[in-house]
């Protein structure tokens, strides 16, 4: 058991939901994902595991000062190379320090080989959130750069980077993601590994929504034998990787 659709079928049959599916032959989606999809994310945010972690890997060229990336959830490092350089770290900073550092202007930034980056603040208050690429202008003509305007503004996160690049380097960016379980054939590191106790999430999620605390906490309780489990084998990697051994 291990991708979205087989995961879809042992949820509806398990929780006897069958109305979340269009019929039980071909087992197609009719709001059972809405809550395979929220369990997921509960269990990304819950407790770490050792796919947790991924790279975005992007090449950038001249004149490129951010990567905007879809289902972060949060960046651990950046990391630059070229092709004539070995790789290097870039030091994070806080974005008031890059535009102090740099300047407010991308435009009339000096460029050079990216040193640091920082987290992203790239929407704009409630206020201004109908502004347009092409209506901004109406209300500031300056510091725009970094925003992001349009109906996906909530879609990505990213980071940005100073000095504005000078040519063309391979950034990565070590960072948590949330799981992509969208299409039938998506699978995570939960769906493979522990597709259990994806379904139990699922289920806890199912009930949440219909107001059943005690379901909430019998689906929670049930689940923290795996997450215990889990943390466990994640606490014995961290000891391993910091010289220590676990002896019997």
């Amino acid at each position: 058991m291990s991708t979205l659709i087989e995961i879809r079928t042992a949820f509806v049959n398990k929780s006897g939901r069958t109305d979340l599916v269009l019929n039980t032959t071909s087992y197609q989606d009719n709001g059972a994902n809405f809550y395979i999809q929220a369990g997921q994310r509960l269990l990304d945010t819950m407790i770490p595991n050792p796919k947790s972690i991924g790279r975005y890997i992007k090449d950038i060229a001249a004149g490129d000062y951010k990567l905007m990336m879809s289902y972060l959830r949060s960046v651990e490092s950046v990391w630059i190379k070229s092709s004539s350089s070995p790789r290097e770290e870039l030091e994070m900073k806080p974005q008031s320090w890059l535009l102090e550092e740099y300047g407010d202007s991308i435009t009339n930034s000096s460029q050079g080989i990216p040193r640091y980056w920082s987290p992203l603040t790239s929407v704009l208050s409630p206020e201004q959130k109908d502004l347009t690429a092409l209506t901004y202008s109406t209300q500031f003509t300056r510091d725009y750069e970094d925003i992001v305007f349009g109906s996906t503004r909530y879609q990505k996160e990213g980071i940005t980077f100073r000095p504005v690049s000078d040519g063309a380097y391979t950034l990565t960016v070590f960072a948590h993601f949330f799981s992509l379980l969208s299409a039938d054939a998506d699978v995570s590191w939960h769906s493979e590994t522990y597709p259990e106790l994806l379904i139990m999430a699922a289920n806890l999620c199912l009930e949440a929504f219909y107001r059943n605390s005690t379901g909430v906490q019998d689906w929670l309780q049930a689940m923290q034998l795996f997450l215990k489990g889990i943390d466990h084998d994640m606490a014995r990697t961290e000891m391993v990787a910091a010289g220590n051994q676990l002896r019997g």
